[in-house]
């Protein structure tokens, strides 16, 4: 009976969940059988390491955070500089005059003051950084609700002698 709540986890776990027939896998016993047993727990955690969702929520909050400072960098000062260099030839002239031009500007930028455009543009970036790990929240409470849900159906099968078929 616990080889069969294995290998419905694992095809869980790589994406087939609720929903999807596993009667016709099941009952074919492909599952090794020297895997150990897995408990609930055990499960949460290797949906959370491993489902994509997770990992998908996870770079939104590193791509909110790196907009934000990003947007942060406005209050820092901004230099820039350049550099030109030229070989100056003038034909059909005598004596042969030639030369060597060169040029080159730096700068420096500093904001002031701008009424607050980029305070608004902060808050709002933050904002956005405690949405994305809201999401990622949101993801992993609907996957634990999924696994535990999916291991509860199949426990309750198991124990009711009608063998763990999966969901429909």
């Amino acid at each position: 009976m616990h080889l069969s709540l294995r290998f419905f986890f694992s095809l869980f776990l790589i994406g087939i969940g609720p929903g999807t027939v596993l009667v016709s896998a099941l009952e074919q016993n492909t599952a090794p059988t020297d895997a150990p047993a897995l408990g609930l727990g055990q499960f949460i955690e290797i949906a959370l390491i491993n489902n994509p969702g997770v990992d998908e929520a996870r770079s939104q909050i590193w791509a909110a955070e790196g907009r934000s400072t990003q947007i942060t960098s406005a209050y820092f000062p901004q230099l820039s500089a350049s550099g030109q260099a030229a070989r100056v030839h003038v034909y059909d002239l005598h004596p042969t005059d030639e030369g060597n031009l060169l040029a080159g500007t730096l700068s420096a930028d500093q904001l002031l003051f701008d009424f607050g455009k980029t305070t608004g543009a902060i808050a709002a970036a933050d904002s956005k950084v405690e949405s994305a790990r809201a999401y990622l929240n949101s993801v992993g409470s609907n996957l634990v609700y999924s696994v535990k849900e999916s291991y509860y159906i199949c426990s309750f099968e198991i124990l009711s002698d009608t063998g763990c078929k999966g969901t429909s």
